[in-house]
Parts: structure tokens; sequence; C-alpha cells
């Protein structure tokens, strides 16, 4: 749209109080379903909080305003927040908390006021609630019983999404420190304290709103705020762009379908999925660019080059919940499972995050999804957890060949990752040398190399890894009397390290190893046994056993069928 066209669609910058904006009846203030869910943390309401406090103490008579930040509307038969709505959320809990507050003391009056004037409109005549603030449909229901009701959990929705654990965490701030006032101070100074930031937060505290006319034209500033900077993830972008592109019968299913996926947190997280998912379908995206080339399968049927998007809103954003269920299955699958099982838990484990796309791509794949796990994590082993070679190469390796699963034999994708393997000389090399950067990467090492040795025994299981733990037989805290010069050379490579339960492994601590030998000799752990055979440790002992345990690791990761 030209630049003087685009004046027409959007209103003044005006200035406006949170009195203002959120005391105004028609027509409501509400956060589209497109966007963002609740996504404040600990430290961007605890500055708030203090800004705040800081200002009421400092500037609170002075008539200049705090000014809070932008906000960008959407006008139509409802106020839709474009940008600005984490602010006024957070502004919305704080009255929620000093309503409570003001009502605690005795000031019911002032708490009323609060509800009413800021927070939901009750009216006179039928009882009819009227929301000051309505959030998006993930967090609507919680919002509205949590904050806006003040219904405690007993009475209302628990916390489901990270969004509500963020809501609920950032009342229970605000109420803690409004609760600090009644210890610090008398009734009378913490509720003059409790009234300053009550001024302060509705006729001081100030945004820029500017409101658009025009949907695309909201959608197009909406992106543009992404591109200068301003902290959107490409989740919000990519469910935004569903909903403008869905069909009007589609919209009920598509809000469900998105509340599914963005209940993902910790480390199995939404951003990370909607990556991995299109690495499934399109291989690598280029740096930065994910959401544009997710863009580009939504554009007009076709354009003017020819290119057809291959699309829907609604078959994607299905694709991509299936996508969070298989997802979660890697992260929840237990070392103790069938072999793709077992391979996902290490994928975790070592936090091999270029494998995840393959291993979600091969899911469907019954049978053979198994070996193929296995020869993906043999390649990862070789040419980066001992070899350290370029992950770049790697990465770039494994996503066309998860690209191209779909298409081809899968015999062929096969032997395109084995020969991408170094060979058995230059791992063995590696190996002999190798020292792991994390207990979990040592103790997964050594696990299936054990494991291996046991591969004639019915009894192939190990304990979980609270019980077992990575003994360094060398210790890697010894006395004064027995550290050897040239100590940090050798505590750490792999050839010094065996595995132990853990009571053992509390008992045996950093004695000296003709000591430890008497913990050894009660373990039933082969790799650990077997030290029990030699009379000193010492350097060569470790080049010894470190050179053992690669020629034992070729063939626990084989580049061979």
């Amino acid at each position: 749209m030209p630049q003087d066209s685009q004046r027409l669609y959007l209103g003044n910058p005006e200035l406006r109080t949170l009195r203002q904006i959120l005391s105004s009846s028609e027509p409501s203030l509400v956060v589209p379903d497109y966007q963002r869910s609740y996504s404040w943390e600990r430290a961007q309401y605890e500055e708030f909080w203090r800004d705040l406090n800081d200002f009421t103490a400092n500037s609170g008579d002075s008539g200049s305003p705090y000014f809070l930040g932008a906000m960008v509307l959407v006008d139509g038969d409802e106020l839709e927040i474009l940008d600005g709505q984490q602010r006024v959320a957070t502004a919305t809990i704080l009255f929620s908390s000093l309503a409570q507050f003001f009502k605690k003391i005795g000031c019911g009056d002032v708490a009323a006021e609060i509800e009413q004037k800021h927070i939901l409109e009750k009216s006179a005549i039928d009882k009819t609630v009227n929301f000051r603030l309505t959030l998006n449909a993930y967090d609507r229901t919680f919002f509205k019983d949590r904050i806006q009701l003040g219904r405690q959990h007993a009475t209302g929705a628990p916390p489901k999404l990270a969004s509500h654990r963020n809501i609920d965490e950032c009342k229970e701030f605000f109420d803690n420190e409004l609760e600090k006032l009644l210890i610090n101070e008398t009734i009378t100074e913490a509720e003059s304290h409790a009234r300053a930031l009550l001024d302060t937060l509705r006729d001081k505290v100030h945004l820029l709103s500017v409101t658009a006319y025009n949907f695309d034209l909201a959608a197009d500033v909406f992106e543009r705020l992404n591109d200068r900077g301003i902290q959107l993830s490409t989740v919000d972008l990519v469910r935004m762009l569903m909903l403008k592109n869905c069909r009007a019968h589609d919209r009920g299913q598509l809000i469900d379908l998105w509340g599914d996926i963005m209940e993902l947190d910790g480390k199995a997280n939404a951003d990370d999925l909607l990556r991995y998912h299109w690495i499934t379908l399109e291989g690598d995206p280029t740096s930065n660019r994910l959401y544009r080339q997710i863009r580009m399968r939504f554009s007009p049927p076709c354009d003017e080059s020819g290119h057809c998007k291959r699309y829907t809103a609604l078959s994607f954003t299905q694709d991509l919940a299936d996508a969070a269920d298989v997802y979660r299955f890697i992260y929840d699958a237990q070392e103790a499972g069938d072999e793709y099982q077992a391979v996902a838990s290490a994928v975790v484990t070592l936090n091999a995050k270029p494998l995840i796309p393959f291993l979600m791509k091969i899911h469907q794949f019954g049978g053979d999804r198994g070996r193929l796990a296995k020869v993906a994590l043999s390649a990862f082993v070789r040419n980066r957890l001992i070899g350290k070679r370029s992950s770049t190469d790697f990465e770039s390796m494994i996503y066309r060949v998860t690209r191209d699963l779909s298409h081809g034999d899968l015999a062929s994708h096969e032997d395109e990752i084995r020969r991408f393997m170094i060979d058995d000389d230059s791992f063995k090399q590696d190996f002999i040398v190798a020292e792991l950067g994390t207990q979990k990467q040592a103790r997964f090492v050594l696990r299936a190399i054990e494991l291996y040795l046991r591969k004639d025994v019915r009894e192939l299981t190990l304990a979980p890894a609270n019980e077992v733990h990575v003994e360094h037989i060398y210790p890697k805290r010894p006395t004064d009397d027995f550290m050897w010069d040239d100590h940090s050379s050798w505590v750490n490579r792999l050839g010094n390290q065996t595995l132990l339960s853990s009571k053992l492994n509390r008992q045996a601590q950093n004695a000296p190893f003709e000591q430890k030998k008497e913990f050894y000799r009660k373990s039933q752990l082969i790799l650990t046994r077997d030290l029990l055979d030699l009379e000193l440790w010492g350097p060569n002992e470790i080049e010894h056993r470190q050179s053992s345990l690669a020629d034992l690791a070729i063939k626990v990761w084989p580049k061979e069928g």
C-alpha cells in the first residue's frame, strides 16, 4: 500500500493513561487469538514494579507521565490489541492485586472502584459483566477466573499452559510485594503507600496508542514490529498467519489445535517444534528466515513466477499438532524402551538436537525406525560427540536426509548417512584421546559399551542415572599426597572413568586406587570388575584402557551395517 494510502488507515498517535484505556466500555479491548499468550516473566514484571515504585516516590507529584511504551490497536467491532497486550495485561494483574489489598485493610470502597473502572463493569440492571480486557482464546478463561474474578485454584481453572503459570506467578509476586507493606509499615502508612501506587498506575502511566482501521495493514505493522527487533517469536507470527489464512468455519478447530501446540514448554518448546517440523518438510531453513519461508507457502495460489502454495492453514496446523505429539514422545522416551525409544532417550540426554527432526520423521516407519535411529545416532557419536567434526556439515547432511525420507527407498538414505560417518581408524584415533564435556555424555558412552559387553547376558538393563554414577578412577579431587603433577590432563579422560552404583561411588569418593578396588569388587558391571586385574593405576593404564574402549566403540557405533 502506498505511503499516502496508509495514512488513511492509521489514526494519529495519542498518549493515553491506563484509566482512559481500561475505563472505556465500548468497544471492548481484546487480545486477538493470533496474538501471543501472556509471556512476561519475573524479570519483566519485577522491573515494572520497581520502576512504578521509584516513579511514585520521586516524581509522583510532578505531573510528568510515566511512559510504559506503545500500543497498536485495530479498530472494528472490538478494539484488538496488536502490540502492548503484555503491558496492559500486567497492569490489570496489578489492579487486581491492589483491589485485593484494599479489601484486606478494610477499604472496600476503593477496591470496588478499582474493579468497576479498571477490571470489569457490572450492569446495575441485569448484572451482566463486561470485562475491560479480554485475552486470547488460550488465556481468556484462566485470566478471567484468576485475575478479573479473583478466584483461587480451588474454584477456578488451574494453571495448564506456560502462560497460565506466568499469570499466576505475576499475581503472586504483586500480592507478596503489597503484603510487605503491612509488614514494614503501619496500616495507615501502607494504605497511603498503596493509594499513591494506585494513583500512579491509573493516571500517571501512559502508553502511546496508535489505531489501525484495516486488518491487513495491522498485520503488516505486526510483522514490521518483528523485523525491527520487537521480541515476537516465530510461533506468534505463524499462529497469526494461520488464523489470517484459515476459512471462517475452520477457525474454532484451528484455535483448539494451537492450544495443544502451545502447551509445550521447557526443553520441548513450541518454537523448536515449529523449526523441527519445517525441517521434516522442507529441509534446513535459512538462519532467522523461518517465518518468511513458511509465509511464502501461504501466498495466493500461484505467484507471478508460477509457484503455487503447498499447504492450507488447517492442514499445516493439524500436521504441526500431530508433530507435537511425536515431539513429546521423544522427550518422554525411556532408555530401557525399544531401539527407537532408547535412541530418542540418548538424543535428549546428549542434547543432540539435529537428530530430533530425523526421529520425528521416522516415527511413522514402524519396524524400520529402530534401525534408522541407531544409524543416525552412530553418525552423531562418531562425527560430533567423539570426532568433534563440523556441526554445520553434520546438520546439512541429516536435515537433507530428513527432508528426502519421503522419497526414494530407505536403504539409499541409510547408505548416505553411513557414507558420511568418519571411518574406523579416524574414529579410534579420536576416541583414544577423547574427553567429554558432561557426566551425562560420559555415562551414555560407558553405558552403551557396558551393554555391548553384556549382549549375551539375559539381563541387559542398567539402573537409571540417579542409581549408577560415573566414577573417576583417579579421583577428581585427590588428596595432596597423591595428586598427579599433570592432574588435569588425565582426570577427565574416558579411560579414567567407569560406572558404579551411587552408594559405592559415595563410599569410594577420593580414595587411592588400591582402596577403591574393594568397592569395585562389589559391582556387577563388567567395565568396573575388569579393573580388579590391575595392580596400579596411572597414565599408562588410562591410555591402554581408553584404547581398548575405542576398539569396542567401533563395534557399538558401527559405520557398516
